[in-house]
């Protein structure tokens, strides 16, 4: 009898343990499975994302061609509308890397990963959605500060002369991983 408990302990025993095993070995993979989703949803968003940004570059170099090298009290009158519209293009662009980066910063910001390859497009994400953000808010500054000083030197003869006006809360510089540096802004 004592060796049919026994032999019965042992077995259950071995029940539980494989049980205990079982239950660890599945919440591995189930990690497992979720970190690969996670990579993965990187790998897809981070195409997207790095074509709206190459935009964003390709039209900040238009813009500074068409706006910014012609930037002239003399020349307000004549290209302002022009101006303007470079600009809400500029913008555009930028909106579009904004809607972009959404599913990104909740992938990367804060998020560590085992693949080299994830850890490399979040860091991408990250340095080239600050660079795209601080350097409109930086450009817009500047357009803002000529068409003060513009506005100040010749006051407001011509009344469609304006500020180029952007949304604070959405238009503003950004330090996404907090290591001090806005790349960009200065």
């Amino acid at each position: 009898m004592r060796t049919k408990a026994f032999i019965l302990g042992i077995i259950g025993f071995f029940f539980i343990l494989s049980g205990c095993i079982w239950g660890v070995v599945s919440s591995l993979q189930e990690s497992h499975d979720e970190m690969q989703q996670k990579q993965d949803q990187v790998a897809t968003n981070i195409g997207r994302f790095q074509e709206a940004a190459v935009a964003v570059q390709d039209r900040r170099m238009q813009y500074i061609e068409n706006v910014v090298e012609d930037l002239f009290h003399e020349s307000v009158t004549e290209d302002y509308t022009l101006w303007i519209e470079e600009l809400n293009t500029y913008q555009g662009l930028v909106d579009q890397v904004i809607e972009t980066a959404e599913p990104l910063e909740e992938l990367c910001v804060g998020q560590e990963y085992p693949d080299n390859k994830t850890v490399t497009s979040c860091d991408t994400y990250i340095s080239n959605y600050e660079t795209v953000m601080n350097y409109f808010v930086k450009d817009v500054e500047q357009f803002n500060t000529f068409i003060n000083g513009y506005l100040e030197l010749y006051g407001n003869e011509n009344s469609q002369v304006t500020l180029y006006a952007i949304d604070s809360n959405r238009y503003s510089y950004l330090d996404i991983n907090e290591d001090g540096i806005f790349i960009g802004k200065d």
